[in-house]
């Protein structure tokens, strides 16, 4: 085991003296940083540093991460990617393209949607829906003592409702 203990100010204490595997406990749960100020226990007149300007406790407390580097494979043998209708992958624009989506979706507000077409013909459907809907209502209303219109005037109104419904949604264009 190792015998290097260090001092470390930790929200603005000074805590310790700590042994290496308790700063990689630290490291690994990011309680310490290469910028935490450390000094090591001997000798006593040590001076105070941050980690990342002692390169051996840096290398211990933070190894240096391997880098991805990931290549699409032809499909078939002997086949460059060009040949194979494909461009290799780079990881660094997939992670560019990702961190701009991220920005997007930070700063996206459902209140300043474009209000599209499917939007209008919604809103188009249920004005017209209501329109016909409240007067078929009100005629109904007005004409209550005459039977035949007591049960046309509802049937007339839910029939022309799926008309326009049909009309709308499935006839015209919605591109």
């Amino acid at each position: 085991m190792n015998d290097n203990l260090y001092f470390l100010i930790e929200d603005h204490d000074v805590t310790g003296p700590h042994s290496l595997t308790v700063l990689r406990q630290k490291a690994e749960i990011f309680a310490i940083t290469p910028d935490t100020p450390v000094k090591p226990s001997e000798p006593v007149d040590a001076l105070w540093m941050h980690i990342h300007e002692m390169p051996a406790l840096r290398a211990t407390l933070f190894p240096q991460k391997k880098s991805l580097n990931l290549q699409t494979l032809a499909p078939f043998p002997g086949l460059t990617p060009t040949e194979a209708g494909h461009e290799p992958v780079h990881i660094e624009e997939i992670l560019r393209e990702n961190a701009m989506r991220q920005i997007h979706a930070e700063n996206f507000d459902i209140s300043e949607r474009p209000k599209g077409p499917r939007y209008r013909r919604n809103r188009n459907f249920i004005l017209i829906a209501v329109t016909l809907n409240l007067t078929g209502f009100v005629l109904y209303c007005l004409t209550t003592s005459e039977t035949p219109f007591m049960v046309m005037a509802p049937t007339v109104t839910a029939f022309a409702t799926v008309l326009i419904y049909w009309f709308m949604y499935h006839l015209v264009d919605t591109r």
